[in-house]
């Protein structure tokens, strides 16, 4: 059995954990929520409205349940350069599709807020939250995506109220999502269900409050006690002297959402991204880089992802002004290289994305493709001559007459046809050039005649020697290698 130093083992570990480490997303495997949002609806497919920054819109949507449309809010600072966590948020029963008390408690700052309707309202709309409400809030996540950059490994589901109960169930009956935690205010579970998944469950954050006067409140510590048994990471606030409707302004809510949201393993994200820059995988550690910058402007961490992401953004932003400075020269093939390049360095981030669209648009112009065609074939064109050209300089006449053949038979059209066809000429009349190519073609074969020759009189065969060197006199007579074919038969 083949033994390791103890040096070659640690080695072997570190590397393998580096692997494990850059194979592995931040939180969880994304191809079940991929799944999810690949899923197609011909309802859903309709115009949205324009969403914009610091504003709450309404996005209506075919057939979603008692209201037909959901409520988006971006927030204040909101730019698609970065993927941003998600609040998926359901009213009290008698209210309508809302963005708060979510919107108040972050002060309209670091989150995407959703406010989600349900199938029916009412206690009786309770029966369809394992069924048809999820596949509202399927739904809504996938209309969603359509519009805004979320970062799918922050999606967070929270509701007051009613909203509560809804939030939990989503939670226990809807794993796909891989949520990242969980709000309940003013409510919960009225008993314990067995959750669809039990491990979605596990260390998920869970925050659950209620006022210390709410008749809600027994269902509030119900579901807080369930879970904790599924081992989630479960923060319980009782408000003193508060009510089912009222929010306590001491609550610790919004300071939960930003360590759990954006904040969430800062420092390994930062150090996962530092590793990606390292490695050329600059896409991804942009990404990276602008979750973090800006949550935060008294965060180490927060700080140096803001240096970072400036420094990465300057980069791929002078690479997009190049490639649209030489578009703009119609310098095609050159503004498709610096395309391409950008879009596979900086993949994964928006200028990978934005880079990926203007090949796109690049490669789909008909009068471009031609143009491209065009300039390919006289860049082909060029370095066929460009050989021509050295193969003269160099005294490779022969060779140099053939490439100038092979680039009027191939580019008869091109700007550089009429002086090929000059040299071309030239070098086929010039009688002296004409003798020293006749030279160059018969050494391949006359070389190897000749030291045939020379080994049959070395072996004392005159007879068999004097036919290769006949054969050079008779097929080459005005070479350099007649002359020394007839001064070795002389010597016969």
């Amino acid at each position: 059995m083949k033994r390791y130093s103890p040096i070659a083992c640690i080695l072997i570990l570190t590397a393998g954990g580096v692997w494990s480490f850059l194979a592995s997303p931040c939180f969880a495997e994304l191809d079940e929520i991929d799944l999810l949002l690949r899923e197609a609806n011909s309802a859903d497919e309709s115009p949205l409205p324009a969403l914009a920054p610091g504003k709450e819109t309404r996005v209506p949507l075919k057939d979603l349940g008692e209201h037909g449309y959901y409520m988006v809010y971006l927030p204040k600072d909101y730019t698609p350069n970065r993927r941003w966590p998600v609040i998926f948020c359901y009213h009290s029963m008698n209210d309508k599709p809302t963005t708060e008390p979510f919107r108040t408690v972050l002060e309209g700052e670091h989150f995407v807020l959703v406010g989600v309707g349900y199938q029916q309202s009412g206690r009786e709309g309770y029966d369809y939250m394992k069924t048809k409400d999820v596949e509202i809030l399927k739904r809504v996540l996938r209309g969603v995506h359509r519009q805004v950059r979320m970062n799918l490994e922050l999606l967070f589901v929270g509701g007051y109220s009613k909203g509560a109960f809804y939030a939990a169930g989503m939670l226990n009956h809807m794993p796909e999502a891989q949520w990242a935690g969980g709000v309940m205010l003013g409510g919960g579970m009225s008993k314990p269900e067995a959750p669809k998944r039990r491990k979605s469950l596990y260390k998920l954050p869970v925050f659950l409050a209620c006022g210390d006067r709410d008749p809600h409140r027994k269902y509030v510590e119900t579901a807080a006690d369930h879970f904790k048994d599924m081992n989630s990471a479960v923060t319980l606030e009782i408000w003193p002297k508060t009510g089912h409707v009222e929010l306590f302004p001491g609550s610790k809510l919004r300071e939960w959402l930003i360590a759990n949201g954006p904040l969430r393993d800062a420092s390994d994200r930062l150090a996962r991204a530092k590793v990606y820059d390292k490695t050329k995988r600059l896409g991804l550690a942009l990404d990276l880089y602008e979750t973090l910058a800006h949550v935060d402007p008294n965060e180490v961490v927060c700080q140096q992802a803001d240096i970072a992401a400036t420094r990465l953004s300057a980069k791929a932003r002078a690479q997009l002004d190049r490639a649209a400075a030489v578009l703009e020269k119609k310098e095609y093939p050159l503004a498709q290289n610096l395309l391409e390049e950008l879009a596979e360095e900086f993949k994964g981030s928006h200028f990978g994305e934005e880079a990926t669209e203007r090949l796109k648009k690049l490669q789909s112009d008909p009068e471009i493709q031609k143009t491209l065609a065009r300039q390919r074939k006289n860049e082909q064109a060029r370095q066929l001559k460009a050989k021509a050209d050295a193969a003269e300089n160099q005294g490779r006449f022969s060779e140099a007459i053939r490439l100038y053949e092979s680039y009027l038979q191939r580019y008869p059209k091109s700007d550089d046809a009429a002086d090929v066809k000059k040299r071309l000429d030239r070098l086929r009349s010039d009688d002296h050039l004409q003798r020293k190519i006749r030279d160059q073609q018969a050494a391949h074969d006359c070389k190897g005649w000749l030291n045939m020759a020379d080994a049959l009189l070395e072996q004392g065969k005159p007879d068999l020697a004097k036919k290769y060197l006949d054969k050079i006199i008779r097929k080459y007579p005005d070479t350099t290698w007649a002359v020394k074919a007839q001064v070795r038969l002389r010597n016969l």
